[in-house]
């Protein structure tokens, strides 16, 4: 099944852009392109003159790459804090589970002798 799009005009900095992009999304890439026209004129305001449009649009990409990237300095062997984090309520969480059925088994057995 083919989605439906829609061909759309994005203005990137100083460019106008044709892109097709699937109908109710439209917003989304509106605001993609005047968040990335701002992260490049932030850029241009520092470096214009200095360094060349190329330079400036990679910079650009890099900065929103590296905002994007789910990169957590405190990994330590390839788990971040949130992941154990997650693991130990996962843990708790199972463990209080078995603890019920067990509670709730002794309950209904005793009750029934």
């Amino acid at each position: 099944m083919k989605e439906d799009k829609t061909r759309i005009e994005l203005e990137v900095y100083d460019e106008l852009i044709e892109v097709n992009v699937p109908k109710g999304d439209e917003i989304k890439y509106y605001d993609a392109a005047k968040f990335v026209t701002d992260r490049f004129e932030v850029y241009a305001r520092m470096y214009l003159g200095t360094k060349s449009q190329h330079t400036i649009s990679l910079m650009t990409m890099l900065d929103i790459a590296v905002k994007l990237i789910p990169y957590n300095t405190d990994k330590v062997r390839g788990h971040s804090f949130w992941g154990k984090t997650k693991n130990y309520f996962r843990k708790l969480w199972l463990l209080a589970s078995k603890t019920f059925v067990r509670s709730k088994l002794f309950l209904t057995t005793t009750i029934k002798k």
